[in-house]
């Protein structure tokens, strides 16, 4: 299972010359498998990209909240609510367009 994860990981979430499972997304999917729900945000007039990730089988139901803060199409894990991962109340403040 974890080839298959990296494999996919590779195939879906490679950003420019990253391969996908070095990546902040490929390293989530890896650790934790597929999401139970992805919610994907667009940039508009006010904020930059982003992409929620749930697992509702993990810890009573987590989320991870990678963004696109640079506007280059790298997704950086900004946010979660799993414990021992990266939390910042703040992160929508990263997103913010200047």
């Amino acid at each position: 299972e974890f080839k298959e994860r990296v494999k996919y990981a590779d195939e879906r979430f490679k950003e420019y010359k990253r391969k996908g499972s070095l990546t902040d997304r490929g390293i989530i999917y890896i650790k934790y498998g597929k999401p139970s729900k992805i919610s994907r945000k667009q940039n508009d007039y006010y904020n930059k990209p982003y992409q929620i990730w749930y697992y509702y089988d993990i810890e009573g139901g987590v989320y991870f909240v990678f963004g696109d803060a640079n506007g280059l199409g790298i997704y950086q894990l900004l946010d979660s609510t799993k414990r021992g991962e990266r939390h910042d109340p703040n992160w929508m403040d990263r997103l913010k367009v200047r």
